[in-house]
C-alpha cells in the first residue's frame, strides 16, 4: 500500500516535470522563430526556421508521447 502511495507521488511529479519541460520547449522554438523572422525581415519562414519549428514539433510530441506512457500505467495501478 505504501509503496503504491510512493509510485504514484513520483508518477505525479514526473507528469509535471515532463509538462513543464514541454512548455518550456514550446516557448523557446516561438522565440527562436520570431527571432529568425525579425533577423531576416520576412514575414514567411525560412528554411532554418521551418527546421527549428520541426524538430520543436517532434520533441514536443516525443514529450506528449512520454505522457501518454504514463497515462497508460497509471490507469494499469
Amino acid at each position: 500500500m505504501l509503496l503504491d502511495l510512493d509510485l504514484e507521488l513520483m508518477l505525479r511529479v514526473l507528469r509535471v516535470s515532463i509538462e513543464k519541460l514541454g512548455n518550456e520547449m514550446i516557448k523557446e522554438v516561438h522565440k527562436s522563430i520570431i527571432a529568425m523572422w525579425e533577423l531576416t525581415g520576412s514575414i514567411s519562414p525560412i528554411d532554418k526556421v521551418k527546421e527549428a519549428h520541426v524538430h520543436g514539433v517532434k520533441t514536443i510530441l516525443g514529450t506528449r508521447l512520454i505522457e501518454g506512457n504514463l497515462n497508460d500505467y497509471e490507469k494499469r495501478l
